[in-house]
């Protein structure tokens, strides 16, 4: 039987939830932990952080059968990556390893780590006998999210009754998002003194809009430039949607999980769509804003750690040296040509990202099959 598993999703898909549920489900004692309540032991010096993760698993072995929990382990760099950190980071992640391992008495504990992105954790950590069995939580589907929402509310609305919501709230809105939307409509219930609604959970999932029209269509054209590029590439996103998240007017999400393995193309075809953003702002409102930059977030940031990592990482560079230094020219190079070429599909698609950026506007959200139904109405293609 595994002992241990790396739980992979995005914020507020129930993650905690779940390594809660499957200690309370098994009879196990449960030990949630983390790396900042690490580094908050003590003065936060390595002999204070070394010392309460030897506590955690302390208290998990007097207790087993324990579930010891490591939430948000991407906070543990890789140990060749760690920059002037590195001789920290090595000892932090060779101390955890200990205990994964079992070399320090793991009989009888379970070890389960969460994150929202495995992409920079330690190999070490996730080869075999340790974090090696890897289970994605995603936001939910319609019918889950419905089936989620009326769990909130007590039954008082069935799952039928939500399936509108949960069409457009599915793919955008999470677990943790379905119990603030049943809170809120609830209390909009209560003091009405009556029984909730739809609409009650329609105006809390889906507030007012209180954007301006000129910021609104500004968003709505960056989002569908890229969902424009996305389809002209073959890739049909999950959603677009102009529900604001944080530090987000919207956002258009690409499921990657099902690619069987990833080439260069796979890799300019992601930096491409992170750019088609812009490229839709100049080519449809003759100028780009500050909403493709400007945080570690952002499209740029987003399109030229692709390209860096095509270039040292993965071998797709004039240098098959791994974690080699990119010559910054050659990073630029390539991002201005991948630029051209997502603003080249935008102006052969201009009025098709005009009618798409309306629709978002329209309907705020669109779903996978939305957008499949408008590049096969449109004729867009490869």
């Amino acid at each position: 039987m595994s002992a241990s598993a790396l739980l992979v999703g995005p914020p507020g898909t129930g993650k905690t939830t779940f390594a809660a549920a499957v200690a309370g489900d098994l009879g196990l004692a449960f030990h949630p932990t983390s790396y900042a309540a690490w580094q908050r032991a003590g003065d936060g010096h390595m002999g204070d952080v070394m010392a309460e993760m030897s506590r955690v698993f302390e208290r998990a072995r007097a207790a087993k059968p324990s579930l010891v929990f490591i939430d948000e382990i991407d906070s543990l760099p890789r140990r060749t990556s760690a920059g002037r950190s590195a001789d920290w980071w090595r000892t932090i992640v060779n101390g955890l390893l200990t205990f994964i391992d079992g070399t320090s008495g793991r009989e009888g504990i379970v070890v389960l780590a969460a994150c929202n992105d495995d992409a920079g954790l330690d190999d070490a950590l996730v080869r075999a006998g340790r974090l090696d069995r890897r289970l994605e939580i995603g936001l939910p589907s319609p019918v889950d999210f419905a089936s989620i929402l009326s769990g909130h509310l007590g039954g008082e609305l069935s799952t039928a009754a939500l399936a509108g919501v949960a069409s457009s709230a599915a793919g955008t809105l999470s677990g943790a998002d379905a119990a603030r939307i049943a809170r809120d409509a609830r209390r909009t219930a209560r003091r009405a003194r009556r029984a909730v609604t739809v609409a009650d959970i329609e105006a809390a999932a889906f507030p007012a809009e209180e954007r301006t029209a000129p910021a609104l269509w500004r968003i709505a054209v960056h989002e569908a430039g890229h969902a424009l590029v996305a389809l002209a590439s073959g890739v049909f996103p999950v959603r677009a949607t102009l529900l604001t998240a944080p530090r987000s007017g919207g956002s258009v999400y690409i499921d990657e999980t099902g690619r069987d393995a990833t080439l260069a193309s796979d890799l300019a075809t992601d930096a491409r769509i992170a750019l088609g953003g812009r490229a839709a702002e100049v080519v449809l409102l003759g100028a780009p804003s500050t909403g493709s930059g400007g945080s570690a977030s952002s499209d740029l940031a987003l399109a030229t750690r692709i390209v860096r990592a095509s270039l040292t990482l993965y071998g797709f560079g004039p240098s098959l040296e791994h974690s080699g230094k990119a010559d910054p020219a050659d990073v630029d190079a390539r991002l201005q040509r991948l630029y051209s070429d997502a603003v080249e599909t935008i102006s052969a698609y201009r009025d098709e990202t005009e009618t798409l950026a309306r629709l978002l506007v329209e309907r705020r959200t669109l779903t996978q099959s939305d957008l499949q139904r408008f590049a096969e109405a449109h004729d867009i293609r490869v």
